[in-house]
């Protein structure tokens, strides 16, 4: 299924295709104090597709064990979705606030990334998250 968005200013699109109806994947809220500052919880969908178009560029932030990169809007802040290369393919989550709309969020995973080692993280990453391409 195709799902449709955007940041808060409209300059980043989204584009989420996942397997199945985007109810079906539980999002995840990570308990660090980055992202309970910019209020995210993370969506992926294993086998799904994440294209984000943005019409400036990027800002990578990053965090953590600095094996990731935050994703943010350079215009409105927005996180809009955190990625890491796994060979040729760049796999990642998107931030589940901005499908929001096609989700009846009942309930969010809380998780605590911080207290993996970056090998648990990984391996983790590469389990649940979702391919990514950047245009």
């Amino acid at each position: 299924m195709k799902y449709l968005s955007s940041c808060h200013c409209g300059r980043v699109n989204l584009s989420l295709e996942t397997p199945g109806p985007i109810d079906d994947y539980l999002p995840r809220q990570c308990d660090c104090e980055f992202c309970r500052k910019y209020d995210m919880y993370y969506l992926s969908a294993p086998g799904g597709i994440l294209v984000v178009h943005a019409k400036h560029r990027l800002a990578s932030l990053k965090h953590g064990s600095e094996q990731a990169d935050f994703w943010q809007c350079s215009n409105c802040k927005s996180i809009v979705a955190v990625s890491s290369p796994f060979g040729e393919n760049t796999k990642g989550a998107v931030n589940g606030n901005f499908f929001s709309q096609y989700m009846k969020l009942s309930c969010t995973k809380s998780v605590s990334p911080r207290l993996l080692s970056p090998g648990e993280k990984r391996k983790r990453w590469l389990a649940l998250w979702m391919n990514v391409e950047f245009i």
